[in-house]
């Protein structure tokens, strides 16, 4: 298991390396350090004390040059920089980076030009130019200067890069590389078949650490299962569960399937780095994928570490909120429950209460979160909150309507869950209702989706209201068109009769008859009954049109409009026969205008039947 421990150092204590020295920035020549110049001094800070600046009025406030904490030497051109001191900041970033990366060699690190310009660099990346008036001020030519500030480069890094636990894990890593790099050498020739055999034994190590992590991860699953199923994974404090097996046991299984990628994306990235190294026409690349990787895991884990902080106040926060919604609900509940009164506030209340607070406490907890969330204040974050802002504040014009109609319906007690209501021509017992929308259940067994919004600009009809608060029936009507003919009070018994009999109808209050309407050849009769149940609507209409007709033909009440038109053919009078005299008789047409267009007397063919009957003899009319 060499290899394997190999391969692990290799990513823990990684850096970017490059095989080679880095070669020089376009247009830059290197140079050597010239005899005139002074020695290096024993520190960077006794080095640059022995440069004195110039007393000619000319020169500017100059800029220090830190590594770390440590002054390294000054500049006094801003040259493209808002200010001297800016430009001193820019360097010393460059300085930085050159020293926190242990890969690069310190003698790389050197002088050169840039055009006309004398410049600090490594590889192809420049540090910054030395120009007149930095040497100027110092009293010094730009070049010997340059150069001066290269040796106090190189003891400094060298310094910084043994300084602490951070140099000695740098300094593994060269011993590292350096092993990697030899391992299939002999001399200045590569050994191809040791590094092939090396290829090979990677290889199985790798195939070997796969086969560990494919065998042990299902195990540790079960494990994690069967404590969940046990319920021996539930957190409590105290007498009070924070979170249930259930849940602590699917974020563990979640923690170790993620654990399991990362373990086999990270032995294959070693694989690949170790295999690279072997040859060297690949050193190159996997000196630059050793750099990425490293790179990537010191970022993951310094994000990971200064980001504990705003973590513990995020979960601080979910807590306080998990807790207060905890201590809000009993309140609520006692409330729906009527264990606890309050003047003026209803049982139906207190659970769109509940949701109402709950938003509201969820909403104040996201706000004092998004601060601590990473990557918040960014330019990504921000343009993010404008375009959910500009996407929220013009797709909510419906839903923010529907949302207060939801909040309008719950506290002016329109209806409740259970109640039959009408609305529009929808019809039917409320199944849900929600701040967006409310369901139906029509006698049709059909779910209509209603949005809040239309019910607020509609009427709503509501059944079962009347008997639950106030203790009154509600009235089912229906109607029926008789003719004149019929006695109202034979009409009256039948009807009453019909109520009478119909399931779900109360007999106290009785069932009503009344005449709604005297039209020109019916009368309209209204039967009002009284039921508890509503929701039997339909049932009990049906039920009730059954027996009026039952009642009405054992009555020999024909249920029928008539309807008469100006000419009457022999037809008795709709009046009952009560109230006409005893001597009537149904006239016949009569069409004397008809009958004066064609000069022609309709009567004329009866007179002359009567006249014969009586003896005399017909005379026109």
């Amino acid at each position: 298991m060499g290899m394997v421990s190999l391969m692990w150092s290799l990513l823990l204590f990684s850096g970017v390396v490059g095989a080679q020295v880095p070669s020089p920035p376009p247009n830059a020549s290197p140079t050597t350090p010239t005899p005139t110049l002074p020695s290096p001094a024993p520190s960077p800070i006794t080095r640059l004390s022995s440069v004195t600046p110039s007393s000619s009025p000319a020169a500017s406030q100059p800029g220090t040059v830190f590594l770390g904490e440590q002054p390294l030497f000054v500049l006094y051109d801003r040259l493209n920089s808002p200010s001297v001191e800016a430009r001193a900041k820019a360097v010393s970033q460059q300085v930085e980076s050159f020293a926190r990366n242990p890969a690069i060699p310190i003698e790389s690190l050197q002088v050169g030009e840039q055009g006309e310009q004398v410049v600090l660099f490594y590889g192809s990346t420049v540090i910054t130019p030395i120009t007149e008036q930095d040497a100027s001020a110092l009293q010094q030519l730009p070049r010997p200067l340059a150069q001066s500030y290269v040796d106090i480069l190189r003891k400094a890094t060298t310094l910084y890069r043994q300084a602490g636990t951070r140099s000695g894990q740098w300094f593994q890593l060269s011993q590292i590389w350096e092993f990697f790099t030899t391992l299939s050498t002999r001399g200045d020739k590569v050994n191809y078949p040791l590094a092939i055999a090396y290829t090979i034994l990677a290889t199985l190590i790798l195939a070997l650490v796969w086969f560990l992590l494919n065998s042990l991860f299902p195990s540790l699953v079960r494990t994690i299962r069967t404590a969940q199923r046990r319920r021996w994974l539930e957190i409590r404090l105290y007498k009070i569960k924070l979170f249930s097996s259930v849940q602590v046991g699917r974020v563990l299984l979640l923690l170790t399937q993620l654990l399991r990628l990362v373990l086999m994306l990270l032995t294959f990235l070693s694989y690949l780095i170790v295999v690279l190294n072997l040859y060297p026409l690949t050193q190159k690349i996997g000196g630059q994928l050793f750099g990425y990787s490293r790179g990537v895991l010191l970022q993951v884990t310094k994000a990971i570490t200064n980001y504990i902080p705003s973590a513990l106040i995020i979960g601080l926060i979910i807590l306080l909120t998990y807790y207060t919604l905890r201590v809000i609900k009993p309140i609520f509940n006692q409330l729906g429950q009527e264990t606890i009164k309050l003047k003026g506030f209803y049982p139906e209340w207190a659970e769109p209460t509940y949701r109402l607070v709950e938003i509201f406490v969820l909403a104040i907890a996201a706000v004092l979160c998004f601060p601590y969330l990473p990557g918040f204040g960014s330019d990504a974050f921000q343009s993010l909150s404008i375009f959910l802002g500009v996407l929220v504040s013009l797709g909510s014009t419906t839903a923010v309507a529907n949302a207060v109609s939801g909040v309008i319906l719950i506290y002016t007690r329109a209806f409740r869950l259970g109640d039959y209501i009408a609305v529009g021509e929808v019809k039917g017992a409320v199944e849900e209702k929600s701040i967006l929308v409310t369901r139906v259940r029509t006698p049709n067994n059909v779910i209509v989706t209603i949005p809040n919004a239309m019910l607020i600009a509609n009427s709503i009809q509501n059944y079962s209201i009347s008997g639950r608060d106030t203790a009154q029936p509600v009235v089912l009507t229906t109607t029926i068109t008789l003719g004149y003919d019929m006695p109202w009070t034979n009409v009256y018994a039948a009807l009453t009769a019909a109520a009478q009999q119909t399931p779900a109808v109360l007999q106290d209050p009785p069932p009503e008859v009344w005449q709604t309407t005297l039209g020109d050849f019916s009368v309209t009769y209204e039967i009002r009954v009284y039921t508890d149940r509503p929701t039997q609507e339909p049932q009990i209409h049906s039920a009730l049109h059954q027996n009026i007709q039952d009642a009405c033909n054992a009555a020999d009440i024909e249920i029928l409009s008539p309807t008469y038109a100006a000419v009457r053919d022999g037809n008795n009078s709709t009046i009952p026969a009560d109230y006409l005299p005893a001597d009537y008789k149904p006239d016949g047409f009569k069409l004397n205008p008809l009958g004066n267009l064609f000069q022609v007397d309709l009567h004329w063919g009866s007179g002359k039947a009567k006249a014969k009957a009586n003896g005399r003899s017909p005379q026109k009319q």
